[in-house]
């Protein structure tokens, strides 16, 4: 799964790249190598990462898979299947890191610190790759771009409203992933692309 995933990422920055975004790839460098170093050199630190990394995908895939007509009805249609699946892979395996992390890295300051430093760290790698490409598209400075993200993202219906109460949930000493119960999401979406591989296939 996490290999197919990572092949998908690579297909997205070529996309990206042919699209005229040529700098994309060269940030996408950088992850490995920062991983890397931090695996080698501070194991429990990347563990924790990767578990908290995995709690802020699962909230952004709970409400993709939870609202598909609202976040992923707009997209083209060869791009809104990659976003759900991805979303889906994300809800089934969310509990997989933290489970390792509980069981080799149980520190609860570590916990503490790795969501910090991952919700920061996420931010600032999401506005870095915004800013280049409206850049590139010459919008960097219009207002009207500005306000339409700011009501995307935190508008009456954006996307990290109402994220709150989820988010916090990590910090507490008992929380786990499994605790809020997301089954019936994972169940409905793997029947659906069970169906949609099942009429894909040549009769």
């Amino acid at each position: 799964q996490e290999g197919q995933h990572a092949h998908q990422h690579d297909r997205h920055v070529d996309m990206l790249v042919e699209q005229g975004y040529p700098g994309i790839a060269k940030r996408n460098e950088l992850v490995p190598k920062m991983t890397n170093v931090s695996i080698k050199h501070a194991p429990k630190l990347s563990i924790g990462a990767t578990a908290a990394l995995e709690q802020l995908t699962v909230l952004f895939a709970r409400r993709l898979l939870s609202e598909p007509e609202r976040w992923t009805g707009p997209m083209t249609p060869q791009m809104a299947p990659l976003w759900l699946w991805h979303a889906l892979e994300e809800a089934e395996h969310k509990a997989v890191a933290f489970d390792v992390m509980k069981q080799v890295a149980p520190s609860h300051g570590l916990r503490v610190w790795s969501q910090i430093t991952n919700t920061v760290g996420l931010f600032a790698d999401a506005m870095d790759r915004t800013i280049y490409m409206l850049w590139k598209d010459g919008l960097l400075f219009r207002r009207k771009t500005w306000s339409q993200g700011f009501r995307f993202l935190f508008g009456r219906k954006g996307l990290l409203r109402g994220l709150g109460r989820d988010y916090l949930a990590w910090y507490r000493r008992d929380f786990h992933p499994n605790q809020q119960d997301d089954t019936e999401l994972i169940e409905r979406w793997q029947a659906f692309f069970a169906d949609a591989k099942t009429s894909a296939q040549p009769h």
